[in-house]
């Protein structure tokens, strides 16, 4: 049976699935380093027992890693037969991309503006991708990408906490009681989980006054699944948004 592959290369994780008839069968997560080998991604890609590279007829890759696209290519090139796509979103061939630097965008970023259109075609609508960064994505109801924000994502933010205060330990992302944290724990826990939360209501409010009060909301990312943890309405989550963008992608290839 043929599939397509589908490959995110995130900054800090590389998600691959497979999917058959535009349906998700498995995927697989890993860190991602920019300085991986040839030879690390082929043990770590060895070990995916339940995937059979040789049935796949499309490989299609997003990547905000530069230098990994040689190396998965390469990998591709001798372990598969199939088409291999690597997402450009300066060709601008199925959505229009309004920024002013088309080949600085992301090319998950444009896989997401792409779905979210396809998802909901009559309405203005925004990707909010939880990933290594917080991004927000809008596109129109005329399937023009119109420009994205970012901020450093919640892990990203807990890291560097971390990593720069010697006395602050690294926590679990969970929402206390209170804003009010009793010990150190809670207290960086409510600063961020309480942070981002009034984040999310600015960023999206401002856009509701940008772009119209029936604009569609979508959360997607690995940390998507704390979504319900902020007090914030979402149209859709959908943690796999990219990686079926991507399959859409390669459907129209």
């Amino acid at each position: 049976m043929s599939q397509i592959l589908v490959l995110d290369i995130g900054n800090s994780d590389a998600v691959l699935a497979v999917f058959e008839h535009n349906t998700l069968q498995t995927s697989h997560r890993w860190n991602s380093k920019a300085n991986d080998s040839l030879e690390k991604v082929s043990i770590q890609m060895a070990n995916l027992d339940d995937m059979d590279l040789s049935k796949a007829h499309k490989v299609v890759i997003s990547s905000v890693v530069p230098h990994l696209n040689a190396i998965y290519l390469a990998y591709f090139e001798v372990h598969t037969r199939a088409n291999i796509i690597l997402v450009n979103p300066a060709d601008q061939t199925f959505i229009k991309i309004g920024t002013a630097n088309p080949e600085q965008l992301g090319p998950d970023l444009y896989i997401n503006a792409l779905m979210a259109h396809q998802l909901f075609p009559q309405h203005n609508a925004v990707v909010i991708d939880f990933g290594t960064a917080l991004t927000f994505t809008a596109v129109s109801a005329a399937g023009e990408l119109l420009g994205v924000s970012i901020v450093p994502g919640i892990r990203t933010a807990i890291k560097a906490l971390f990593e720069n205060a010697s006395m602050l330990p690294e926590v679990k992302l969970a929402k206390p009681a209170t804003v009010i944290g009793r010990d150190t724990v809670t207290a960086i826990q409510a600063g961020i989980v309480y942070g981002y939360e009034g984040l999310l209501l600015n960023i999206m409010e401002k856009l509701r006054t940008e772009l119209g009060s029936d604009t569609k909301f979508i959360a997607t990312g690995g940390l998507s699944v704390f979504a319900d943890m902020f007090s914030v309405k979402f149209d859709l989550v959908n943690k796999n948004l990219t990686l079926e963008g991507l399959n859409y992608y390669g459907g129209l290839v």
